[in-house]
């Protein structure tokens, strides 16, 4: 039974650990070409916030 990767960012650990793995890449394209001013993300309180921030 393949496991959570509950805090682990390594894409190598996950694919040698057979973590499960969602790759949602083909999505990019999809929201670069949208004609929309602004793109909302929804998410759960505290979960990933970090990695939606623009620097």
């Amino acid at each position: 039974m393949k496991k959570l990767p509950y805090g682990i960012s390594d894409y190598e650990r996950l694919v040698e650990n057979e973590y499960y793995y969602i790759d949602k890449t083909m999505y990019i394209e999809k929201l670069e070409n949208l004609a929309e001013p602004y793109i909302m993300f929804l998410r759960p309180r505290k979960f990933g916030k970090h990695y939606l921030q623009v620097h």
